[in-house]
C-alpha cells in the first residue's frame, strides 16, 4: 500500500511576526480605547446660574462627575472663547482645574443680550448647556 506523504505548509518568520505585532497593535488600540471612554463617562458639568452685570457675563458652573475637572471653553451662541485661569475663580483661587462638588465662576467680558445658549466645556468631553431665556 502506498501511503501519500502529507505537506505541511510553513508560515515565514516574516509573516508571523507581523501578525504578532498587528494582534498587539489591535489590544492595545482596545485597551486605550476603553481607557478614554471609562475616564470620559466619570467627568461631568453642570452650569448652575448666568448673570450679567455691566457688559459682563458670570457663568457658575458646578463639576458634578468623579475627579478634577480641566473647564477650557466658553461658547456663546457661536463664539468660541478659552477660558483661562484668571477668568475662573474657584474658591478664591485663579484656575480652571474644577475638583469634584466644586462650583466655579467665569467672567467673560461679553453681554447677554442677545444670546440665546450658552455651552462651557471641559478637556475630556464633558459640557454643559444654559439656554437664556428673554
Amino acid at each position: 500500500m502506498i501511503v501519500p506523504k502529507i505537506r505541511s505548509a510553513r508560515i515565514h518568520p516574516f509573516v508571523t511576526i507581523a501578525l504578532v505585532v498587528v494582534l498587539f497593535a489591535t489590544i492595545g488600540g482596545i485597551i486605550l480605547i476603553w481607557n478614554n471612554i471609562s475616564q470620559r463617562a466619570d467627568q461631568a458639568i453642570q452650569v448652575q446660574n448666568v448673570v450679567e452685570t455691566n457688559g459682563k457675563t458670570t457663568i457658575y458652573v458646578q463639576n458634578i462627575g468623579e475627579g478634577t475637572v480641566l473647564l477650557e471653553s466658553v461658547q456663546i451662541d457661536d463664539e468660541k472663547i478659552l477660558i483661562q485661569s484668571k477668568m475662573c475663580n474657584i474658591s478664591g483661587d485663579y484656575t480652571n482645574l474644577l475638583p469634584k462638588e466644586k462650583t466655579a465662576s467665569i467672567i467673560v467680558e461679553k453681554s447677554i443680550e442677545k444670546v440665546s445658549r450658552i455651552k462651557v466645556y471641559a478637556k475630556g468631553g464633558a459640557f454643559a448647556v444654559w439656554y437664556v431665556t428673554s
